[in-house]
C-alpha cells in the first residue's frame, strides 16, 4: 500500500521556514496595495485635473453669461423712451408724485427681480435724485463712471472691488440721455 509509505509529516514545510512563509503572504496584501495605489494614482489625478477644468470652464461661461444679461439689462434701461419721458421731467424739476412713483417702481422691480444691490439717479454732478436699495451712497468710482459714461454716452461697468464693508461689488452706469 503506497499510502502507509507518504507521512503526514513530508506534506508540512519544516517548522523553521513557517514564520518565513506566514510573513510573506502578510506582506503580499500590502505590496498590492501600495502597487494597485502606485498604478491608480496619476490616472486619478489626471480625471480630477479634467473635471476641474470643465468646472471651470462652465463658471467662466456662466460668468461670461451673467455679465451679458447685464448688459443687456443696462442697454434695455438706456433704451426706455417710457423712462426717459418720466426722468426729463424729473431733471427739469417738472415732475409730479406719480411720474417719481413710476420711476422707483422701475427701480425697485430692478432691485428685486435681477437683485441689484442699489440703483441710483444721479445727474452729471453725481447729486442723487432718486435711490432704491442699500447702498446709497456716490462712491468716487461711481463718481468717475459717471462722468466717463456722460462723456462717452455709453453703459460703463467697473472692475470687481470691495466696498466700505467688504462686499465684492460690480458698479454698473447707465447714461440716460433725456
Amino acid at each position: 500500500d503506497w499510502s502507509s509509505d507518504v507521512c503526514s509529516s513530508d506534506l508540512l514545510p519544516p517548522a523553521n521556514q513557517l514564520p518565513i512563509i506566514f510573513i510573506a503572504l502578510a506582506l503580499i496584501v500590502p505590496l498590492i496595495g501600495v502597487a494597485f495605489v502606485k498604478i491608480q494614482t496619476p490616472q486619478m489625478e489626471r480625471e480630477a485635473y479634467s473635471n476641474l477644468q470643465a468646472i471651470a470652464r462652465l463658471k467662466a461661461e456662466q460668468i461670461e453669461n451673467w455679465l451679458t444679461e447685464r448688459h443687456g439689462d443696462s442697454q434695455e434701461l438706456k433704451a426706455s423712451a417710457a423712462l426717459d419721458a418720466h426722468l426729463y421731467k424729473l431733471i427739469q424739476g417738472n415732475a409730479d408724485k406719480q411720474e417719481a412713483q413710476a420711476i422707483l417702481t422701475r427701480f425697485q422691480n430692478l432691485h428685486e427681480h435681477y437683485a441689484y444691490n442699489s440703483i441710483l439717479l444721479v445727474d452729471h454732478h453725481s447729486h442723487v435724485l432718486l435711490s432704491q436699495g442699500a447702498s446709497l451712497d456716490v462712491t468716487p468710482l461711481v463718481r468717475d463712471l459717471v462722468a466717463l459714461s456722460m462723456r462717452s454716452k455709453q453703459v460703463q461697468s467697473s472692475k470687481l472691488f470691495r466696498d466700505e464693508t467688504g462686499q465684492v461689488q460690480l458698479a454698473w452706469i447707465v447714461p440716460v440721455l433725456v
